[in-house]
């Protein structure tokens, strides 16, 4: 008798409990594909680098890495190079690790060649051996009027992205990016938005096609709408494309992202940055008074640094986990010439002690951007969602679509074993 139960009531039972396990593991995969990253893709190597906002004064950088990675900008108005900058939200004087990357350089120069490189987990990484370059725009007065968007990203679950950068741009215009919070709500302000040639502002009459592009969590959204100031763009749920213009623009198909937003291919092999206690040049200059000081010590050790200014700061952190430390002065340091002092263990166990200079030169001034605010202007209409691309495989990567795969195997070894077996029950 039990033997003619295993014979048949137990493999039954055996199918149904593979079904299950093959389903809910395809379920599970699909909802989070961003868990697998495996093989060649596991690179700190910048991807999609994108250099947006371009204004007089400014201009963005932005790349995704395929595993969360820190990095910073070394920039500069020579090949020299001589100043850095750190992601935007890097604002605890430590280095954070992010999968999308977004570094702003400010206080810059109208008219102006800037050189930089990327610095991504203690590797350069160059324009194919070389520096890259950006001009600034000319100093181009701005709008009077408010010219805002807002809407929210969400995950295929429903909850918000934990990064995400918006790029957005028309057929006629510069394109500007906005990193998105947490939150996933976002308001995007585009009277600083030029034209293509940096020349003039971009005219937002007559209610101009634009496009976004929304990248997230590893997943990616293309959002076309018909603009108008203050409108509310529906919900974008991540993985699918939107089609939001009014019925008489939808004459055009939906251009692929790489047409819109071009990137950057010559983005060279990694450069290791030798490991250095401290990364300061000889007689680096600075234009912040808050320079952004770092370096390499041995991981989760601490780090002691002098800085004799007019008042001495004596002041000590603690290495990463690979680590990377870094230090940014709470109070401004006085325009001039100033000596740090670092000592702390290097990866080699080996406690050194590294004295630089450097300088902090006067800010510069810049021009005053004047925004006459208008009031009581109405925001437009909520637009209905038209999902155009609810669930594409493009948007996967390939570890995520082979381990979904190996689920619906499972699911269907589960279905033979149980129509094989189910007299039984």
């Amino acid at each position: 008798m039990r033997q003619k139960l295993w014979d048949k009531k137990i493999p039954s039972l055996l199918g149904v409990v593979i079904i299950i396990i093959g389903l809910s593991v395809t379920t599970f995969l699909t909802d989070k594909q961003t868990l697998f990253r495996v093989g060649a893709n596991e690179t700190a190597q910048p991807q999609e680098v994108r250099i947006t906002n371009i204004s007089e004064d400014s201009f963005t950088i932005s790349y995704i890495t395929y595993i969360p990675a820190s990095g910073y900008i070394e920039y500069g108005s020579t090949g020299d190079l001589g100043q850095s900058e750190f992601d935007e939200r890097d604002v605890s004087q430590k280095l954070q690790n992010h999968l999308d990357h977004s570094f702003t350089l400010k206080n810059l120069s109208p008219s102006t060649k800037y050189y930089f490189r990327i610095v991504s987990d203690s590797n350069i990484y160059l324009n194919d051996s070389r520096n890259f370059e950006v001009t600034t725009a000319p100093s181009v007065p701005f709008s009077p009027t408010i010219n805002e968007i807002s809407g929210k990203v969400i995950l295929p679950n429903a909850n918000p992205p934990s990064e995400a950068i918006i790029y957005l741009t028309s057929n006629n215009s510069q394109t500007l990016s906005f990193l998105v919070p947490n939150n996933g709500i976002y308001q995007l302000n585009l009277n600083h938005l030029l034209s293509a040639n940096l020349s003039k502002l971009a005219d937002l009459s007559n209610k101009p096609e634009m496009q976004m592009l929304i990248l997230g969590n590893s997943l990616s959204s293309e959002v076309r709408f018909s603009f108008s100031p203050g409108m509310k763009i529906p919900v974008i749920t991540l993985s699918n494309n939107y089609d939001f213009r009014e019925s008489s623009a939808k004459t055009t198909g939906f251009p692929e992202a790489s047409e819109s937003f071009p990137v950057l291919n010559n983005v060279s092999t990694p450069q290791t940055t030798g490991g250095q206690l401290l990364n300061l040049g000889t007689g680096q200059t600075f234009s912040s008074q808050e320079p952004i000081i770092y370096g390499k010590a041995a991981p989760n050790t601490s780090v002691h640094i002098i800085i004799h200014s007019t008042q001495q700061i004596e002041t000590t952190v603690i290495s990463d986990q690979n680590g990377n430390w870094s230090y940014q002065p709470t109070v401004p340091l006085t325009t001039g010439n100033h000596t740090i002092i670092v000592t702390a263990k290097d990866a080699a166990g080996t406690t050194k002690t590294v004295t630089q200079n450097f300088t902090i030169t006067p800010p510069q001034a810049s021009p005053t951007k004047a925004v006459a605010v208008t009031t009581g202007e109405k925001p437009g209409n909520l637009l209905t969602p038209t999902s155009t691309n609810p669930f594409s495989i493009k948007n996967m990567n390939g570890s995520v679509i082979t381990a979904i795969i190996i689920g619906l195997l499972i699911t269907v070894v589960g279905g033979l074993i149980f129509l094989l077996t189910r007299k039984g029950l």
